[in-house]
């Protein structure tokens, strides 16, 4: 589960594409992924094994 109260997954100045749906993207993921809240929360629900371990895309 990503915890999106922590300060590093906001305000990144670089709009990097998202991992996920390749739009600018201002939050990281925990390993630093340019990534929307929405589409980190919709790949782990489509992968819960993987959420259940506390993995992300890159860790996948």
């Amino acid at each position: 589960m990503l915890v999106w109260r922590d300060g590093r997954h906001y305000l990144h100045d670089d709009g990097a594409p998202c991992v996920l749906c390749r739009k600018p993207a201002h939050l990281r993921s925990h390993a630093g992924e340019p990534v929307h809240k929405i589409c980190a929360e919709a790949w782990l629900t489509a992968h819960p094994a993987e959420a259940l371990r506390g993995r992300f895309v890159s860790d996948a």
